[in-house]
């Protein structure tokens, strides 16, 4: 342990970096991704991305295998992000998966398309972790690294053969598809959309929901490149059980999604922004178990705590996707995933800096920066909640409204 206290700032450094690094690229790529999509299509977007994750796993193989005869720094291992960072990131293939999605998806079945593929991702999550486990210890890591290679290639070749074109664009050239790539009125385009004023509180909204989805990525990447870390100081855990931790983690939060969505929206009809309060609050109270737990139990007791927590982003995106037409969402879906992927630049700094100074005394203490933001962004559902129900009750009003002037009508014809 007292090795580990002395290389974990070294550590935590190269994840800070690493962080930084597949973060910056990808936050300018995806201001020109969406707008482009909208105009070239979003299979070449899902074929670029899809091929570069692929290409990266190739790499971090060859340097796993190296790395069994020769010593290796560990700053090379970088290199097996810079193809996915190159094209854009996870940002890029996320933002692009919920634009094609919308495109493919009417306004009754958008928003429980949009709960799926989350649901997707956290499984996959779950999976990965729980089987590579077994995997490493079983084989070695150059043979989890290439299962890793295959599952990309497979998603890849699926794409290619079964994934058409969701929007009905012209046939062109590469020439000209690359020429317009970085045309910086697509950048004009999206700002305007963004900003622009919309009916029923629609910019307000849009505003809100957006800060709400950069500071709870904010709390989220700063807590990545350190958790860790921190439960390897505090509880001396193996990368095993913190493996398992993640995989239950996530299951807990899949379990607690699928019964919100399912009991509250489904069956009690709870609008969304209500439903993202209940997840906002238990991340606020998660964090805080965090902060003072005391012994590893104690982080799984958070988990719970936190049941709800992983059902404020579907609820975010179909509160977005529901204030703004559907031909416009591309480029609000960017310009949010934009920022998102940008906040790394300032959490994980923050978060590493934070984690090494209380190192010694307090290792947790970086929760309570998390249970703030989560606060914070609490206090900014209510104000989305209070457009909502006045919406709402204008909308209702209008109804009665136009109702009594038709029985007005009924009655004076008669």
């Amino acid at each position: 342990m007292i090795i580990e206290k002395q290389i974990q700032p070294y550590v935590s450094k190269i994840n800070m970096v690493s962080s930084m690094l597949n973060n910056v690229w990808p936050g300018i790529l995806v201001l020109f991704v969406g707008p482009w999509s909208d105009k070239f299509g979003r299979r070449p977007i899902l074929l670029m991305t899809f091929g570069a994750s692929f290409v990266g796993h190739i790499i971090t193989t060859i340097l796993v295998t190296f790395s069994k005869k020769l010593s290796l720094n560990p700053w090379l291992y970088l290199l097996g992000g810079l193809p996915l960072t190159i094209a854009g990131g996870g940002c890029c293939m996320i933002t692009i998966v919920f634009c094609y999605i919308s495109d493919v998806s009417d306004m009754e079945s958008k928003a429980k398309r949009m709960f799926y593929v989350e649901m997707a991702m956290g499984l996959g999550v779950v999976l990965g972790n729980v089987i590579s486990s077994y995997l490493l210890r079983l084989t070695n890591t150059p043979t989890v690294c290439v299962t890793s290679a295959a599952l990309s290639f497979l998603a890849l070749a699926y794409i290619m053969v079964c994934i058409g074109e969701s929007l009905d664009v012209a046939e062109t050239s590469l020439s000209e598809k690359a020429k317009h790539f970085f045309d910086v009125r697509l950048i004009k385009e999206l700002v305007e959309t963004c900003v622009k004023s919309r009916p029923n509180y629609g910019r307000a909204i849009v505003c809100c929901t957006v800060s709400i989805l950069i500071m709870t990525n904010f709390a989220g990447s700063g807590e990545l490149g350190i958790l860790y870390l921190f439960l390897r100081t505090k509880f001396n855990v193996t990368l095993e059980q913190f493996t398992y931790f993640n995989a239950i983690g996530i299951t807990i939060k899949m379990v607690g999604c699928l019964a919100a969505f399912g009991l509250f929206r489904n069956l009690f009809k709870i609008s969304f922004p209500a439903i993202a309060m209940m997840g906002l609050f238990g991340c606020v109270v998660e964090s805080l178990i965090r902060a003072v737990a005391q012994q590893f139990w104690q982080m799984y007791m958070a988990a719970s705590f936190g049941l709800m927590s992983g059902i404020t982003g579907p609820m975010l995106q179909s509160i977005v996707s529901l204030a703004i037409p559907s031909n416009e969402i591309g480029k609000v879906y960017s310009l949010a995933s934009s920022l998102q992927t940008l906040t790394p630049l300032l959490s994980a700094p923050l978060y590493t800096l934070v984690y090494n100074q209380t190192l010694d005394f307090y290792p947790g203490l970086f929760n309570f920066i998390s249970a703030g933001f989560y606060a914070g962004c609490f206090c900014v559902m209510i104000v989305i909640f209070i457009f909502e129900r006045r919406v709402s009750r204008r909308m209702a009003e209008n109804e009665e409204a136009g109702k009594s002037q038709s029985d007005a009508a009924k009655v004076h014809n008669a």
